[in-house]
């Protein structure tokens, strides 16, 4: 199958979203946390966490755009996993 490169600009919409109570075992420090269904402005729909922002703040249709953030470590010493989630624009 061929492959396309596709450069995403990272901001989107809130189609959806909940509050994460029970996480799994890797994000079990950051519980509880938002995770929504974010409409991309090119068109993909992907599940994704919001961070910085209280669950209060939340609304369907709120623009969001992409950041760079630490998600868990390996521990003390340990390797430290990074990614993508989305705060609101504000």
């Amino acid at each position: 199958f061929p492959v396309t490169i596709v450069v995403f600009s990272g901001k989107g919409t809130v189609l959806s979203f909940t509050e994460v109570h029970i996480p799994s075992i890797e994000f079990h420090n950051l519980d509880p946390y938002i995770l929504a269904l974010v409409q991309l402005v090119e068109g993909p729909r992907l599940l994704a966490q919001i961070t910085d922002v209280a669950l209060a703040d939340m609304f369907i249709g709120a623009p969001v755009e992409s950041v760079f953030r630490r998600y868990f470590s390996d521990g003390d010493g340990g390797l430290i996993y990074y990614g993508i989630k989305f705060i609101l624009v504000r």
